[in-house]
C-alpha cells in the first residue's frame, strides 16, 4: 500500500483493516501506463472477492489526494444497501485524512455536489443526476475519478440504459477536456519564443 503514495493516515487505516500488501494481479493492473496518473481509463475483471474494489479505491483516493481539496470522485454501486455499507467503510478509512464522503441515493444527497465534498458514493440513478447537475453548473472538471462497481449492470434493462447515459456523458466530457487541453498547449507553444 505504501508504494501508491496515499499518505501515512490512509496507509494506517488500510493496515487496521488488515490490508498490508496487494496481490500480484492488483500490482500489475496499477502498473499499467497512465493508470495511476489518471491519463488512462481502466476496465478490469476478476473473480468474486479477488480484490477488485481495493484497486478502485487506491486509484480514486490517489486522484483525490492529487487533485486538491475541491476535487471530487464518484463511486457508483447498484443498490442503496451497498451504498450505505460502502459509505460506512469509507468514513472509517478516511477518518483524519481530510477527505470527505457522503451517500447519494433516493432523496439522500445535495445536488450539485457541495464544493467541500470529495467522494460521493451513489446509486446508478443518483450518479446520473449528479453528473447532469454538475454539467449544468459547468463543474464537471472537478471530477478526478469515477468508479463503476458492478459494471455488468449495463445489461440490466432500464438501469443499464441510465448507466450507459452516465458513461457516455463522462466519456464525451473527457474527450472535450483532452481536446481543449491539447489546443491550449498548441496555442502556448505558438506564443512562446523558440
Amino acid at each position: 500500500i505504501r508504494a501508491y503514495g496515499l499518505g501515512r493516515q490512509l496507509e494506517e487505516s488500510y493496515e487496521r483493516a488488515g490490508i498490508k500488501r496487494l496481490y500480484g494481479w492488483q500490482v500489475e493492473v496499477l502498473a499499467k501506463p497512465g493508470v495511476l496518473e489518471g491519463s488512462s481509463n481502466l476496465i478490469y475483471t476478476a473473480d468474486t472477492s479477488a480484490g477488485k474494489t481495493l484497486v478502485a479505491e487506491i486509484l480514486v483516493l490517489k486522484r483525490l489526494l492529487a487533485g486538491g481539496a475541491r476535487s471530487k470522485a464518484l463511486f457508483v454501486l447498484p443498490y442503496k444497501a451497498l451504498v450505505a455499507q460502502k459509505v460506512a467503510y469509507f468514513e472509517r478509512l478516511l477518518e483524519g485524512s481530510g477527505l470527505s464522503v457522503k451517500p447519494y441515493f433516493g432523496g439522500c444527497g445535495e445536488l450539485p455536489l457541495p464544493r467541500v465534498l470529495n467522494l460521493a458514493v451513489c446509486t446508478i440513478e443518483k450518479a446520473n443526476l449528479l453528473v447532469q447537475s454538475m454539467a449544468d453548473q459547468g463543474r464537471l472538471s472537478e471530477f478526478v475519478g469515477v468508479v463503476i462497481d458492478e459494471a455488468h449492470m449495463l445489461g440490466d434493462g432500464a438501469r443499464g440504459v441510465i448507466l450507459e447515459r452516465l458513461l457516455v456523458k463522462l466519456l464525451l466530457f473527457g474527450q472535450r477536456s483532452r481536446r481543449r487541453w491539447k489546443q491550449q498547449q498548441q496555442q502556448l507553444a505558438r506564443e512562446l519564443p523558440s
